[in-house]
């Protein structure tokens, strides 16, 4: 009766601890090898801060839209942005799904405004907001070197972190091209130049 009632009590301390990568053993999926607990969370909070920089480039093309802005360039701009940071955020959620964790969705906070004043000021704070999405691929980049996770940084590098250089790139210019425009006539020719992009 001891021996049984050791190796259950045994089996039960085993089945209650976490691997070596930090998974838990007991959460029903049979593909999670090396996907540790910290970086399933950073990768979730990645695609949520996606969802969130979508939510606000949305708000910024449709700003553009309203009959009183008339800029459809600007809108255009911003919706193909908003579209591409929603599948970016896909992307994440559907890398925690192939390495066995689960996808965590949060609220998305609205964006600080929904007047987004000249074209330059949304362009600056689209800059400033990559930047942001950067910096925080780039802690995930340094955790996924810490916990040898090669899979994930491959996912890095392999897309996303040259991504997010051309689109700093990208921004910076067309903020330049706006400064050397300037505003009234100057907007409305780099917009008809997005346009036809």
């Amino acid at each position: 009766m001891r021996c049984i009632i050791l190796i259950c009590v045994l089996g039960l301390a085993f089945a209650l601890r976490g691997d070596e990568f930090g998974n838990d053993l007991n959460d029903g999926s049979r593909i999670r090898v090396n996907f540790h607990g910290e970086i399933e969370d950073l990768l979730n909070q990645q695609a949520n801060l996606e969802m969130y920089v979508s939510y606000v480039y949305q708000s910024m093309a449709h700003y553009f839209k309203r009959d009183d802005i008339a800029l459809a360039g600007f809108a255009k701009f911003f919706d193909k942005t908003s579209l591409e940071e929603r599948m970016h955020a896909e992307d994440f959620w559907n890398f925690v799904l192939k390495r066995g964790g689960v996808p965590q969705m949060t609220d998305i906070r609205a964006p600080e405004t929904n007047v987004w004043g000249s074209p330059l000021n949304a362009v600056l704070k689209a800059l400033d907001l990559e930047k942001q999405v950067l910096a925080s691929i780039m802690d995930i980049h340094g955790k996924a070197t810490k916990r040898n996770d090669p899979h994930l940084l491959d996912f890095l590098e392999g897309v996303y972190l040259t991504e997010q250089h051309n689109a700093l790139e990208e921004l910076s210019h067309l903020a330049t091209n706006l400064q050397r425009a300037g505003s009234g006539l100057g907007e409305i020719v780099i917009d008809k130049h997005i346009m036809g992009h």
